[in-house]
């Protein structure tokens, strides 16, 4: 008889979290514990720490109730004691297949990766007042976004010399943790006031940020390392390994194999790797140096391999449209240009050797833009253009190998 691989889940013994086996234990404890109740033991919670530490031990017995005046009471508290001890040892006993994995990814070589905080660049700008008049802004300083839900704080004080007007300097998120992308100009109320700045901003993405690797993310890694061995040959090693070990899934990473970093063609032996950034634009310098140096460590000999990021062709779109009586211009046009954004995305658009003929299409935009609301809105088919470096494109763009669309602006005009 056949026999097939059968995946064994993690049991779960126990899921109630951390949290709300405490609040239960507390409320079997005090009985009828009330949000108040739960405010004071919040309030005072340093001080009974504090307590406990000074005396090293508790000296109540645990079980007062059994040599009091309400012996009633006892088979309660020796029930309730029971079922505490029996649920704490399900919980440990539900921690023991992750322990047991986390050790054996340890043999392995492959530790658990902890949370990264996504950084950006602050730009401060001093008040006219102190233009003439050198400022420090110390290290720490915590910017946050308006709805105050992310904290950005400086890696290093920054000093902005007298005559200078501005001056930027790295912030790190004070969360780590995977929070997306947050867009420049997001970041502008200060936690602290600095005497000496006016203002402000975030000047680049906020992103970066990775939440702490699982179990399962591990054994994935793990297995994907153990596939690739310690050299990295084919195209597919180099975009597997790298993905995983360098970009921490964020980005994207395509290899060309056969052609030179300039996109040309050559012969077999050479290797172009392209590498993009969370967004999908151009990643950081530091990023292309650690792809960089996993490359020259562990490519196999005799293999040429060039990193860099793609060429990008921006480019903007503009289109007369035509929408239908009692159909709202505004949100048919918003749709549509969400619509080509997430056409021309640079993390999702058709990109590798593999794609020899691609385009900037005038049909592809007319797709997208009636795809808002077929009835509700049409377009001028001799009006799509698409603008690149100022000159205006009435037909497709033929896209050259390596290059990939950036589209900056899209401008619809409703006749």
């Amino acid at each position: 008889m056949p026999t097939t691989d059968t995946l064994i889940t993690d049991p779960q013994l126990d899921t109630r979290l951390e949290a709300e086996r405490v609040a239960q234990r507390i409320h079997r404890s005090i009985g009828g514990l009330t949000a108040d109740d739960a405010q004071l033991i919040v309030d005072f919670g340093e001080d009974l720490k504090a307590m406990i530490a000074s005396t090293g031990a508790v000296s109540d017995p645990l079980l007062p109730e059994l040599s009091s005046a309400r012996p009633a009471e006892a088979h309660t508290v020796l029930l309730t004691e029971i079922e505490r001890t029996f649920t704490e040892t399900v919980y440990r006993l539900n921690q023991v297949p992750n322990k047991t994995r986390i050790a054996l990814l340890r043999l392995l070589g492959v530790e658990l990766r902890p949370a990264v905080a996504a950084t950006t660049t602050l730009q401060f700008t001093k008040t006219a007042d102190f233009l003439n008049i050198e400022v420090t802004v110390p290290a720490g300083s915590e910017v946050m976004t308006e709805d105050r839900r992310i904290r950005v704080a400086t890696v290093e004080d920054l000093v902005i010399a007298a005559g200078v007007a501005s001056g930027t300097v790295q912030g790190r998120a004070t969360d780590e943790g995977d929070i997306g992308i947050i867009k420049p100009n997001s970041l502008g109320l200060l936690i602290d006031s600095i005497a000496g700045i006016a203002s402000v901003t975030n000047t680049t993405n906020l992103t970066g940020g990775s939440n702490a690797e699982s179990v399962d993310q591990g054994k994935i890694r793990a297995r994907e390392e153990m596939r690739i061995g310690e050299h990295l040959g084919s195209v597919d090693d180099f975009e597997t390994w790298l993905y995983f070990e360098v970009l921490r899934r964020k980005g994207r990473i395509t290899g060309f194999e056969g052609y030179l970093s300039d996109f040309s063609l050559a012969a077999l032996g050479y290797t172009v790797l392209v590498v993009q950034g969370a967004d999908g634009l151009a990643p950081t310098e530091q990023t292309l140096s650690d792809v960089s140096a996993v490359v020259n460590q562990r490519h196999v000999a005799g293999l040429v391999v060039s990193v860099r990021p793609p060429i990008y062709k921006e480019f903007s779109i503009t289109a007369n449209v035509k929408i239908t009586q009692g159909q709202s211009p505004t949100t048919l046009i918003n749709k549509a240009k969400a619509n080509l954004a997430a056409f021309y995305d640079p993390l999702t658009f058709p990109f590798g050797p593999e794609w020899t003929k691609r385009y900037l299409s005038v049909s592809d935009v007319i797709g997208r833009i009636e795809a808002a609301s077929p009835q509700g809105i049409s377009v001028l088919i001799d009006s799509v253009t698409f603008v690149i470096d100022g000159e205006d494109f009435k037909s497709d763009v033929f896209l050259n190998i390596g290059e990939m669309p950036s589209l900056q602006t899209v401008t619809l005009t409703v006749v």
